[in-house]
């Protein structure tokens, strides 16, 4: 039986670590709680498929303002935890005799790690160039990165000494098929999880397609 591990996920918002941790979360190796649907579609039941009634997610309680579009563009799987948020589910992981990595949105890690008292050392660096998430920032967010205090690139050098592997996240999500499919295949390679290559790809094009998506148009029914 393989070694139980906790793996968090660092990124710089707007550089998509949510859809990369929909995507690992949706392995069969993979620790997953229904507990993270954050979408009213009782029909939708994985990590990799979107809410279709209604498209968009479910707003956050309390309520922060967020634009629209957040809610439409995004892909956040789960809330942004800290390894210290994951309580709860620990146990139930470590129970499961079907699983052996819980990845978890490591958003919140960020403080603890730049003092050096985080205790949690298994980390993905989901990569983006700072051209990549400071333009989709705006996109999503409707507003320019504020640098320092939404961690902008600065916090590259950070996440690349902490991470033990790296994604290339606009490799994973590239509309190129064969260059996500290289991509896509280091990363379960690396953590030793079986492909979902069709079911992953499939979700990808999904979220390439609510890129384009009006918020207007979708959010209230």
């Amino acid at each position: 039986m393989q070694h139980k591990k906790i793996v968090g996920i660092l990124y710089i918002p707007g550089a998509a670590g949510g859809i990369l941790t929909r995507v690992l979360q949706a392995h069969k190796e993979s620790y997953w709680s229904s507990d993270w649907l954050n979408h009213y579609d009782s029909d939708v039941t994985s990590p990799i498929e979107f809410p279709s009634n209604p498209i968009g997610f479910r707003r956050e309680d309390p309520d922060h303002g967020l634009a629209d579009s957040y809610y439409l563009y995004s892909a956040h799987g789960m809330r942004h935890h800290g390894w210290n948020e994951l309580g709860n589910f620990i146990p139930s992981f470590k129970r499961d005799p079907t699983t052996h990595t819980l990845f978890y949105d490591a958003l919140r890690d960020h403080e603890s790690l730049l003092v050096g008292t985080c205790p949690q050392k298994n980390y993905i660096y989901c990569y983006a160039q700072p051209s990549y998430f400071k333009k989709r920032f705006k996109h999503v967010f409707e507003e320019d990165m504020i640098e320092g205090v939404q961690y902008g690139d600065e916090s590259h050098g950070l996440y690349t000494k902490c991470a033990q592997y790296t994604v290339n996240i606009e490799n994973l999500l590239n509309i190129d098929y064969y260059i996500f499919e290289e991509e896509y295949n280091k990363l379960i390679s690396h953590y030793n999880l079986t492909s979902r290559i069709s079911g992953v790809r499939a979700f990808i094009l999904a979220w390439i397609e609510r890129q384009s998506l009006d918020p207007s148009k979708h959010i209230n029914y």
